[in-house]
C-alpha cells in the first residue's frame, strides 16, 4: 500500500476559474489607474444601501484604490483559508488511516 500523496494546488481550483478571478481582480486597478485623472477631486467614501452618499473625500491613492485592494486581500484570504481547511482534514485522515 502505497502512502498517501500530498495535496497539489490543482486539487484545489479550476484553472480557467482562477484566470477569470485574477482577470477580474487585477481590471479594477488598470481602470483605475487609466481614469485616475479624470476623477472628480472629491470622491465618495461611504455610501448607504440606497446609493446616497454618507461620507466625502478627498481624491488620493488610498480612496480610490481602497475597494480594489479590499477584494484582492478577501480573494487572497479565502485561498489561504481553503488550503489551510484541506491540509487539516488531510492530517486527520492520515492520523485515523484514511
Amino acid at each position: 500500500m502505497s502512502a498517501p500523496q500530498p495535496p497539489r494546488l490543482r486539487d484545489y481550483t479550476n484553472v480557467p476559474f482562477e484566470i477569470f478571478i485574477a482577470v477580474f481582480t487585477i481590471l479594477p486597478f488598470f481602470l483605475l489607474a487609466y481614469f485616475y485623472s479624470v476623477l472628480p477631486d472629491r470622491v465618495p467614501l461611504f455610501m448607504h444601501l440606497n446609493g446616497e452618499v454618507a461620507e466625502w473625500g478627498r481624491k488620493s491613492v488610498i480612496s480610490v484604490f481602497r475597494v480594489p485592494f479590499a477584494g484582492r486581500h478577501h480573494a487572497d484570504r479565502v485561498f489561504v483559508d481553503e488550503i489551510r481547511h484541506d491540509t487539516i482534514e488531510l492530517r486527520g485522515a492520515l492520523r485515523t488511516g484514511f
